[in-house]
């Protein structure tokens, strides 16, 4: 009797940990679904292979921590920073991170890319990242409607640059189980 004792919590461990690993498999699975329809609508839009980066990170230290900036996707194209794509996994709400988007957008690089498309699989946003407006109803722009685009050259200053990084600290400070903020 006593060899037994408090295995039941163990089973509801382990149950747990195959729930889990088989809820991150789906979710893994649903954004790299996700990437690759992107990928294909950038492609069918003009957009070379080239110019479709994926996974471009970034990092900084504000004060004495190292922030790690990520999109799943961008696209560059003529020396010109279009589109992030970030893919959110599927039980996040897209419009609580909007502002963090913005700020991966404007910062990454060292010139902004003008739009940044956030999306969770099911929702989808794409944002101004100019003005921070962002839309439900969109259409992506091709190649060639977007080099036609006024005021390519957008860039920052380096006072905004500081503040985006102190937005994006701020989000990236905000730890919990479930968030899982990348």
């Amino acid at each position: 009797m006593e060899e037994n004792k408090g295995r039941g919590n163990d089973v509801v461990a382990d149950t747990n940990f195959d729930i889990n690993t088989k809820i991150e498999e789906q979710l893994k699975k649903a954004k790299e679904k996700t990437i690759g329809k992107w990928i294909e609508v950038l492609k069918r839009n003009g957009f070379s292979s080239d110019e479709i980066v994926s996974n471009l990170t970034k990092e900084f230290l504000l004060n004495f921590e190292k922030h790690i900036l990520h999109a799943d996707l961008a696209v560059k194209t003529n020396n010109f920073n279009y589109l992030i794509v970030k893919v959110e996994p599927l039980n996040r709400p897209i419009i609580s991170i909007e502002r963090r988007t913005i700020s991966i957008a404007r910062i990454i690089n060292k010139t902004p890319f003008h739009y940044a498309l956030l999306t969770n699989s099911r929702d989808e946003l794409l944002i101004d990242v100019k003005s921070g407006k962002s839309k439900k109803e969109f259409r992506i722009l091709t190649k060639e409607e977007f080099l036609k685009t006024e005021n390519l050259e957008y860039r920052i200053s380096d006072q905004q640059a500081d503040k985006e990084k102190r937005i994006f600290a701020t989000f990236d400070s905000l730890k919990c189980d479930s968030c899982n903020l990348d």
